[in-house]
C-alpha cells in the first residue's frame, strides 16, 4: 500500500513548540517527492505493468538496431527526461493510477510511434488465422502456436525491417513444444517428416499432411474442419 505525503506545520516561539499541525501534503509537494524518489531510486520505484516493461524492452530493441531513428530508453535517458514524458501524466500523486505505457509512449513522435507499430508489432497473423503474440522479453522474440497453425507459412516471418528472424515454438494440439526454429524453410523440409511420423499416431485427431505448404492451417480438429468446411 503506498504511504500517504504528509506536511507538519509548526509554529514556535525559540525552541518551544506553541502548535502542531499535520495534513495532507499539497500536490506540488507529492509530485516534487515522488520525483526526487525515482531520480534517487530509479525506475524500480515505479510500479511498472506488464505492458510497460514489454514496451521498454521492444524500445530497447529499436534503439539498439536503429540507434539514428530511434531514441535510447535507458534508465539514465528516462531519468533525464522525466520531466517531458512522466511528470506531466501524474494526477494526485498516486503512482499505480499513472498510464506508465502512454507516458514511455510519449517521448517519440506520433509519426515514430506507427514506425514502431510496423518495425515491432506485437503480434503476428497466422495462416490458421489467428494473431499470436509476439514476445520480446525473449531473445530473439519468441512466436508461440501450434504447428498446424503454421501450415502453408513457407519462411520464418520477420520484424525490425527484416533484421530479427522470429524464434518460432511450434506445439501439439496438446500445447506441448514439439520443435523450436529460426528457419521454418529447413524445418519442413527437414524436420517436419520427423515429426509427423511420431505424432500423427498420438494426435491422430487433427491433420499430419505430407506437404504442409499447401495444407489449410487451423488449430481446428480434422473432424471440426470437415463440419466448418
Amino acid at each position: 500500500m503506498q504511504s500517504q505525503l504528509m506536511e507538519i506545520k509548526e509554529e514556535k516561539l525559540e525552541a518551544l513548540t506553541l502548535s502542531s499541525k499535520v495534513d495532507k501534503a499539497p500536490e506540488s509537494a507529492r509530485l516534487a517527492f515522488i520525483v526526487q524518489e525515482v531520480k534517487k531510486s530509479g525506475l524500480e520505484f515505479l510500479p511498472l505493468k506488464e505492458d510497460a516493461l514489454t514496451l521498454l524492452k521492444k524500445l530497447s530493441l529499436a534503439h539498439t538496431l536503429f540507434p539514428n531513428i530511434y531514441p535510447s530508453f535507458e534508465e539514465p535517458e528516462l531519468i533525464k527526461d522525466i520531466d517531458n514524458w512522466f511528470v506531466p501524466f501524474i494526477k494526485g500523486g498516486n503512482l499505480k493510477s499513472i498510464p506508465y505505457y502512454d507516458a514511455l509512449l510519449s517521448r517519440l513522435e506520433w509519426k515514430l510511434q506507427t514506425e514502431l507499430k510496423k518495425d515491432f508489432p506485437s503480434s503476428l497473423p497466422l495462416p490458421s488465422g489467428r494473431s499470436a503474440t509476439i514476445d520480446y522479453s525473449e531473445n530473439p522474440p519468441v512466436v508461440k502456436g501450434k504447428l498446424q497453425e503454421f501450415f502453408g507459412m513457407p519462411i520464418s516471418p520477420t520484424v525490425a525491417k527484416g533484421n530479427i528472424t522470429l524464434n518460432l515454438h511450434l506445439l501439439s494440439p496438446a500445447q506441448k513444444p514439439l520443435a523450436m526454429t529460426h528457419d521454418l524453410a529447413f524445418f519442413w523440409k527437414e524436420a517436419y517428416p520427423e515429426v509427423r511420423k511420431e505424432s500423427r499416431g498420438r494426435y491422430a485427431k487433427h491433420p499430419w499432411p505430407e506437404d504442409p505448404l499447401t495444407a489449410v492451417a487451423s488449430s481446428k480438429t480434422k473432424k471440426r474442419m470437415n463440419q466448418s468446411g
